[in-house]
């Protein structure tokens, strides 16, 4: 039996719509981190759950509370949606 689970995968078409978009949120990410220490701390917050994905491993590595860590992320996410929000970007991928 031939198993087409992988060749589906290969087969989606790329979406350059969410490239760009994902694109736009780390030049938001990077913009917070230039404006203003509350901002760069919960850009920079936000950046360690984009790699980790767990606030209790975020909160092992850097010392700060996890339930801080989740409100940083919380507070990263609305900003961002409402950044792109003003500008026009549709971000419902």
């Amino acid at each position: 039996m031939y198993d087409t689970t992988e060749m589906k995968l290969h087969d989606e078409e790329y979406n350059m719509d969410r490239d760009l978009l994902t694109e736009e949120i780390y030049g938001i990410l990077e913009d917070m981190k230039a404006e203003s220490l509350e901002l760069w701390y919960v850009a920079t917050l936000m950046e360690q759950y984009t790699e980790y994905q767990n606030y209790s491993e975020i909160q092992r590595r850097t010392g700060i509370p996890r339930t801080s860590v989740s409100q940083a992320v919380d507070e990263c996410k609305a900003y961002i949606k409402e950044t792109l929000k003003l500008r026009g970007i549709d971000y419902d991928y």
